[in-house]
């Protein structure tokens, strides 16, 4: 199930964050628990590292609890200007390759609250956080 959403800074859309619920990962084997996470998450270059892309993984991290998941999984391409900083800043933790090349991480929702992550971490040139309040996903 895919679960797209637009991000919004008022009337403004900043980013977009689809995540999708309960798939089977092909690299997993059979007979392994379907997997839930983020699909693809994009902020615009004019507004990367203004904590828009952390708002976003963390209402994807909130729609995995509400659904009953306690693990949320990303892919990756890695690479000099990749988002791996970010994600390992958030607390994902990669798990190796996919067949696809990409770097598969995933993060147990308990570990740690999103609001923790201290923006001074955080490299201006990827998405992360800064403080100030980035509007709720639209539906």
């Amino acid at each position: 199930m895919a679960w797209p959403r637009l991000v919004c800074d008022g009337e403004e859309a900043v980013g977009f964050v689809m995540a999708f619920f309960d798939v089977p990962f092909d690299v997993d084997g059979p007979g392994a628990a379907p997997r839930s996470g983020l699909w693809r998450l994009a902020v615009s270059a004019d507004h990367q590292g203004a904590g828009y892309g952390r708002f976003a993984v963390a209402a994807v991290c909130d729609e995995v609890r509400r659904r009953g998941g306690s693990t949320v999984t990303v892919t990756y391409k890695p690479g000099e200007h990749g988002p791996e900083g970010f994600y390992a800043r958030l607390g994902f933790r990669a798990l190796g390759m996919t067949d696809d090349g990409e770097v598969l991480a995933e993060m147990n929702l308990p570990e740690r609250d999103l609001s923790e992550v201290d923006p001074t971490e955080v490299d201006r040139t990827e998405l992360g956080p800064t403080e100030g309040g980035p509007a709720a996903p639209a539906a």
